[in-house]
């Protein structure tokens, strides 16, 4: 009995090695055509056949078990032209080699535009919030802050102060540089009478500020005051509206200057203005 199960296996083995040498091997190596080099990843498949397989990190590639007969062989690497070997001839038990060298391809891509469009409600903004930029604020006709905001929907102006969505004067927060110019008496801002040459930018929130302005239970008005440059700058403007002798006139006059200090290590920056 352990006789027969020899024979048997003897049979088997024998089997496999006769299978074996009925088969072929093709084994080669991709190379980059220009330098030389060895191009990892490559994909070689064997043309109507399912044998394919990947080059190795050394740009190596071995297909195995492959019935003798006439092939042709594709090669294809990404940034590389794909190419074909025809003719390749595998023979009972012949491992075949094969060298290819693939051409970089040097094609034009079409050009790609990238369109964006903003979201017309920031879903991380809370706040109902508009910000005027010191550009913005020198082309209105409206010069003070307080004039400024009114122009805005929900906001009015009146004798006290500016009243926010229907709120009292006093509800209203106003904040210069991010300092309070509060009256703390009477709630008004009546440190926001600054001159409009000066200001950096106004922001108005009108609804859903934060913790930080607890203070302005109806909106805040924070106002940016500018800041000296490197350079000497200076402005002047002059507006009247005196057009007869008899008109009750108001005349406003106002002078900005920007300048760094000379002598300074921290290279120090004024900015002053005045207006009347």
């Amino acid at each position: 009995m352990n006789f027969r199960k020899f024979y048997i296996f003897i049979f088997i083995a024998l089997s496999q090695m006769v299978f074996a040498q009925n088969k072929g091997v093709l084994k080669g190596v991709v190379v980059e055509k220009a330098t030389g080099e060895t191009l990892p990843n490559a994909s070689v498949t064997i043309v109507g056949t399912y044998y394919q397989t990947l080059t190795d990190f050394s740009g190596e590639f071995e297909i195995k078990d492959i019935k003798p007969g006439t092939y042709t062989i594709k090669v294809q690497f990404i940034g590389f032209s794909p190419t074909q070997i025809n003719g390749v001839r595998i023979k009972k038990g012949q491992n075949k080699p094969l060298r290819v060298a693939l051409v970089e391809q040097n094609e034009m891509l079409n050009t790609v535009t990238v369109v964006g469009r903003k979201n017309q409600v920031d879903l991380e903004q809370a706040s109902s919030a508009i910000t005027f930029s010191s550009e913005e604020i020198s082309s209105l006709v409206a010069k003070g802050v307080e004039d400024i905001v009114a122009q805005q929907a929900g906001v009015q102006k009146t004798t006290d102060g500016i009243q926010i969505r229907g709120a009292r004067v006093y509800e209203t927060e106003y904040l210069v540089d991010g300092i309070s110019a509060q009256d703390p008496l009477a709630g008004t801002g009546g440190g926001v009478s600054v001159s409009s040459s000066s200001l950096q930018s106004i922001n108005l929130m009108t609804g859903g500020a934060s913790a930080e302005y607890g203070g302005g239970s109806s909106g805040v008005v924070n106002t940016t005051i500018k800041e000296g440059g490197q350079k000497l700058r200076w402005s002047a403007q002059y507006s009247s509206d005196n057009f007869t002798p008899a008109s009750f006139n108001t005349d406003r006059a106002e002078v900005t200057l920007s300048t760094p200090i000379p002598f300074t290590k921290k290279k120090l920056t004024l900015f002053t203005s005045a207006n009347a």
